[in-house]
């Protein structure tokens, strides 16, 4: 059997080749248990910055690198930095599908309330400062709500937000996005944030509302005057994520 270099010395040992090796078409293993070795390319003697070179042309014959793979070994007990070799071969999860962004401008005063107590804040509490609908794409999906709130409750109160979906009695989220200990000049960013499984690919509807335990509520502004009228806003984003 014609080779090159020197004779293999047996079945399963090691063949070394001192040199360069060009191939013309293509070099197949008939296992994938493959280790890539990277041996001081640079000239430095060591590992550290050097490079894996895939041919001009591409390793699958189609005349371009692009949709070539570079395989690493199979063997999970390799680490890198105590964590385990991952396969992100066709990896989707996590994925932002869509993303939808509401501004909430207005400023004055807000007179309902989200009492802090022992219940569920129900949709006819508070003020409701954004409504989005989305229909996501598969219900493995998760939906993220998230809402900056800035304002300042009246006197020393203390600021609720909640989430409400469809337009249900009760909150499926609620907090204390805030506490003014200044007498309502001391504005404030609160922020909500929230996931959930999107269920199916139904449209649904997330409200945020807004509100002090007691007394009102100023957005975009504090108890005495408006803050930065037309730039400062309250926000929020609804967002897919894939399964």
């Amino acid at each position: 059997m014609p080779y090159l270099g020197r004779a293999p010395t047996g079945t399963g040992s090691v063949t070394e080749i001192d040199g360069d090796l060009k191939i013309t078409g293509q070099l197949t293993s008939n296992d994938t248990l493959f280790k890539m070795i990277l041996d001081g390319t640079d000239g430095s003697s060591t590992n550290a910055s050097d490079n894996i070179i895939i041919e001009d042309g591409g390793t699958d014959g189609s005349g371009t690198d692009a949709g070539d793979d570079i395989c690493t070994e199979k063997d999970t007990s390799n680490k890198v930095g105590g964590g385990n070799i991952v396969d992100i071969t066709g990896q989707t999860t996590g994925k932002v599908l869509q993303s939808l962004y509401s501004e909430y401008t207005g400023q004055g005063t807000l007179s309902g309330t989200i009492p802090t107590d022992a219940s569920i804040p129900q949709v006819g509490e508070g003020n409701e400062l954004f409504s989005q609908a989305i229909t996501a794409s598969s219900g493995s999906n998760t939906i993220e709500i998230v809402a900056v709130i800035y304002g300042a409750p009246q006197g020393t109160a203390n600021t609720n937000a909640a989430i409400f979906l469809d337009g249900g009695s009760d909150a499926i989220y609620a907090c204390q996005t805030g506490h003014d200990a200044g007498g309502g000049n001391e504005p404030a960013n609160g922020v909500v944030r929230f996931r959930v499984s999107a269920v199916d690919t139904s449209e649904h509807t997330y409200t945020v509302r807004v509100g002090p335990n007691t007394g009102n509520y100023f957005p975009n502004s504090n108890q005495a005057t408006n803050i930065f009228p037309g730039v400062a806003k309250c926000t929020m984003t609804v967002t897919e994520y894939s399964a």
